[in-house]
């Protein structure tokens, strides 16, 4: 009953089935959006063959697609009616406003599930013509996309590789999925695989920043461990300030990661911006602090036994040119500690203040 009306209504009104209504919605949009599962294919036949363009744009830019994406429903019944667009035409690769294409940006940023790549709704969105490669307004793929996506990830990323997607693929900065992977929790297997497919786990972005540096920063320790199981360079540097991923690590207070990149052979000897070594980034780690930390002192531990030079003095820099560690300026009580704990282990004289010296004598006497 609900059917027929709908369709008389629709050929009797001569109305413009492709101009806006108040909401700026034309009316296959305000199909989807007002419509239940079971009227809304019945209506959109409808006014399909009554001229709708199944093209048109809703005054906010909206392509068709972008609002089957968001109109939820179960996932069989998004599957149908992508399907059912896709076969009287829609393009997939329209991009809205903000220059993401329509079909699959719009799915990958809403629809994401894992039950709906169980059940076929990508596969149905890509073979109807969504680009695998195509970028959205950020510069960034589908599988840029789907590295941001979690415990996700690695089954939107394999459907994608399925449909042609390219892991070599960079987006505008210069990161690949690598990148995303390490930044955004992605699972290792994943980034496994895709190493297996050749991608350069050395890969530099525009900042020269790597997927090690990017996994250390986030605390995943997995993931630094199988870049550098994958021959990772643990030693070079960022472009900016020559700082490595180890110094990272060091400065974070991130213990294990600290661990799994001196196993691989991260370099104690490295200077970085200025000519400092790993030492003086801990001494201004220390010196953020207002008290010691277990973290910071087991560090402390790894570098000397390691071979840290606690001596070693900053270099390249007409500013702090020679000064050692403990040379920086007043010592907080942290840094007391960690004065106490370098004197121990060999560290010579060094300048001090008096403000300097009753740090050290306060933190001697505890």
């Amino acid at each position: 009953m609900q059917h027929s009306f709908s369709t008389t209504l629709i050929e009797q009104s001569g109305v413009n089935a492709n101009s806006w209504d108040e909401g700026g919605l034309t009316a296959l949009h305000a199909a989807i959006h007002c419509s239940g599962p079971t009227s809304c294919l019945h209506i959109i036949d409808v006014l399909l063959r009554h001229s709708a363009d199944i093209n048109a744009l809703s005054k906010a830019v909206q392509h068709i697609l972008h609002t089957v994406a968001q109109s939820g429903g179960t996932v069989e019944y998004l599957t149908r009616l992508a399907a059912k667009l896709l076969q009287h035409g829609a393009d997939a690769n329209a991009m809205d406003s903000s220059g993401n294409p329509t079909l699959y940006t719009a799915i990958l940023n809403i629809a994401c599930s894992l039950q709906a790549w169980e059940r076929d709704l990508m596969d149905v969105l890509l073979q109807g013509g969504a680009g695998a490669n195509a970028l959205d307004g950020n510069g960034a793929s589908a599988l840029h996309l789907a590295a941001t996506h979690g415990v996700h990830a690695g089954v939107i990323i394999s459907g994608l590789l399925r449909h042609g997607a390219d892991p070599r693929t960079r987006c505008r900065d210069g990161r690949c999925v690598l990148h995303y992977l390490a930044k955004f929790t992605g699972p290792p297997d994943v980034a496994k695989q895709l190493r297996n497919l050749g991608l350069d786990p050395n890969a530099r972005d525009e900042h020269g920043q790597t997927p090690l540096l990017h996994a250390t920063v986030a605390g995943l320790v997995k993931m630094v461990r199988l870049l550098c199981e994958s021959g990772v360079g643990v030693n070079m540097p960022i472009f900016d300030d020559d700082k490595t991923a180890f110094f990272c690590a060091v400065r974070l207070k991130t213990v294990d990661a600290v661990q799994v990149l001196l196993h691989y052979g991260a370099d104690l000897h490295h200077r970085g911006h200025s000519g400092r070594t790993v030492l003086h980034y801990h001494e201004a780690a220390y010196k953020a602090m207002s008290n010691g930390s277990a973290d910071a002192a087991r560090i402390n531990k790894l570098l000397i036994a390691c071979g840290a030079n606690v001596n070693a003095k900053r270099g390249y820099c007409r500013q702090g040119h020679g000064m050692s560690v403990l040379d920086a300026g007043g010592i907080t009580r942290a840094q007391g500690e960690f004065a106490l704990f370098l004197m121990a282990n060999g560290a010579l004289r060094f300048r001090y203040n008096e403000e300097s010296m009753l740090s050290l004598v306060s933190c001697a006497l505890e």
